[in-house]
């Protein structure tokens, strides 16, 4: 079990793949209607840790050949920066693979440096001072508490300030409430939803995907899973919240949410509140929403799709898909055509192997064993060498 630059890309094509096909699962209806939340949010789970698990399992592994690109870009990422200008040793040469590992490494400390701030900011922001006392809503999230079987006491901070009701917190999970008009019945909803992401543990996850998404920034799909999770949650969490409520009940979620979002927007527009608390790791009842986001929800609570056996086994399929490519991910591996050498033939070798100090010998076959020293070091395809990279190196007739 080892870690190299080839485990590395195939934990990110796998990732990417998942990414895709959820997300493909989540835009068409016809699909992403009969699959779970929860099958998403797991599968979801499951592609945060093959990238976080890049390993290769060497006694297992099934290896896939390829001798166009792989070889190419191999050898190029291998390449040392500065050979046209001094001697180097192949354990010390500093190759174009060492400039991308650093670019990607001052990337994601700039990344997770403005993750530490912003919630440091946010924490900062939330003025605890002024916290109205309010009895009577921490009964009714006492009593939602209780419904839920949730056991541990959970902190409510009533603030007058224009936000969407939101949990934060990893440890003490804290609600916090604006001070708006709400009903009884609107908030047991508005609890309801804040203690199911609590309940999901959903602060932590949305946590593990932002340390993803600050790892890999340069992979664009990630910016699609942080999406695609952060609206699965919602989701799940409205699903939950009304899953045994009459159609007049629903009719009060909903209405709950269009009024914390009306009483934002109004706040704002008039300047009566300062900034909106409000954090890329917190749980937003009714956060700043698209259009065509805001109907899913509404969709999804006033008519819940039926689970039909043709739905069962469309989940099913998709699961099992995404469950097949994560496993097989570990199985096979991606390395260029020819390979590289077996660990036996680099024993003792501290030079760069290249057209300086070996040759190539040709095969019947059509391909090329690499000599050093007058031993066989590696064999070259004949499309390896046809595809360009070994032609300053001295051909010898076997």
């Amino acid at each position: 079990m080892e870690i190299s630059f080839y485990s590395i890309i195939m934990a990110t094509l796998t990732s990417s793949i998942l990414i895709a096909i959820l997300h493909f699962v989540y835009r068409v209806k016809k699909l992403s209607e009969y699959f779970g939340l929860t099958s998403v949010i797991i599968l979801y789970v499951f592609t945060l840790l093959r990238l976080f698990l890049p390993i290769e399992f060497s006694s297992v592994n099934v290896e896939i050949k390829d001798p166009f690109i792989y070889p190419h870009v191999v050898k190029f990422m291998e390449r040392p920066v500065f050979e046209p200008y001094i001697e180097y040793q192949q354990q010390n040469c500093f190759s174009y693979m060492h400039i991308v590992c650093i670019i990607i490494a001052i990337g994601a400390g700039i990344m997770l440096y403005r993750l530490v701030k912003e919630t440091i900011s946010f924490k900062n922001s939330i003025p605890f001072h002024q916290n109205i006392t309010a009895t009577h809503e921490q009964c009714i999230l006492d009593s939602v508490c209780d419904e839920l079987g949730i056991k541990k006491k959970i902190k409510l901070v009533v603030i007058d300030q224009a936000f969407s009701p939101l949990t934060y917190g990893l440890i003490s999970p804290v609600i916090l409430l604006p001070r708006d008009n709400f009903t009884d019945d609107e908030l047991k909803f508005v609890f309801k939803h804040e203690l199911n992401h609590i309940k999901n543990h959903d602060s932590l996850l949305k946590l593990l995907v932002e340390i993803y998404c600050c790892v890999f920034w340069w992979n664009p799909l990630v910016y699609v899973l942080r999406r695609d999770v952060a609206h699965k949650i919602e989701l799940r969490c409205d699903r939950n919240a009304t899953r045994f409520c009459s159609m007049n009940e629903k009719s009060t979620y909903l209405y709950s949410i269009i009024k914390v979002m009306k009483s934002r927007f109004e706040k704002n527009a008039l300047g009566d509140s300062k900034q909106s608390a409000d954090s890329i790791t917190t749980s937003n009842f009714a956060a700043k929403q698209d259009k065509s986001y805001i109907m899913e929800r509404f969709s999804l609570v006033l008519d819940s799709p039926k689970r039909s056996a043709k739905g069962v086994i469309k989940n099913i399929a998709v699961f099992s898909l995404c469950l097949l490519i994560f496993v097989s991910s570990y199985v096979f591996i991606f390395r260029p055509h020819g390979g590289n050498p077996p660990p036996e033939a680099l024993e003792g070798v501290s030079t760069l192997i290249d057209e300086r100090n070996s040759y190539l010998l040709k095969q019947p076959d059509g391909g090329y064993l690499q000599i050093y020293n007058d031993e066989p070091f590696s064999y070259i395809s004949e499309e390896e060498y046809n595809a360009g990279g070994y032609k300053p190196y001295k051909v010898v007739d076997g």
